[in-house]
C-alpha cells in the first residue's frame, strides 16, 4: 500500500469515468498515511534488501510523500536521540532514510533541516 503515485501502491482504487478518471481510496487519507509510513518503515528497516530498495526509490521519487513527511521527521528526530542503542546496520538504515529524504526534489523541507541536519551530522560525525 502507498500513496497515489507510489511503486508500492495497492491500497487504492481507480474508477474510470466517461470524461474523467477518479482515484478512489479505500480508507480514510490519515490512516492510509499511517498505514503507508507503517509499510515504508517496516521496509527500510527491515531485513527485505529488495523492499528496502523500493521504498528507498519511492521515498526519493514520490511527490505524494510530503503527506508523511512531518510524521517521518518526528520517526527520525525521536529515533536518531537514541541511536547508541541499535547496531550500526541499523543506523545506517535511518541514515539511508534520510538520504532518501533529501533526494526527493518535490519536497519543500525547510522546516525540517534542523532535525534532520543535527541528526545526520551527529551521526556522520560518529561514524567517521
Amino acid at each position: 500500500m502507498a500513496l497515489e503515485g507510489s511503486s508500492l501502491s495497492n491500497g487504492v482504487k481507480a474508477m474510470s469515468g466517461p470524461t474523467h478518471s477518479v482515484i478512489e481510496l479505500r480508507r480514510p487519507p490519515q490512516e492510509t498515511h499511517q498505514r503507508y509510513l507503517s509499510l515504508l518503515l517496516e521496509a527500510v528497516t527491515g531485513e527485505n534488501e529488495d523492499l528496502r530498495r523500493v521504498a528507498l526509490s519511492d521515498i526519493q521519487t514520490n511527490p505524494s510523500f510530503a503527506n508523511v513527511l512531518s510524521d517521518v521527521a518526528q520517526h527520525l528526530s525521536e529515533t536518531l536521540t537514541g541511536w547508541p542503542s541499535y547496531l550500526p546496520h541499523q543506523i545506517l538504515r535511518l541514515l539511508k532514510l534520510t538520504t532518501a529524504v533529501f533526494k526527493n526534489t518535490y519536497l519543500f523541507l525547510d522546516p525540517y533541516v534542523c532535525p534532520f541536519w543535527m541528526s545526520s551530522a551527529t551521526m556522520t560525525t560518529v561514524l567517521c
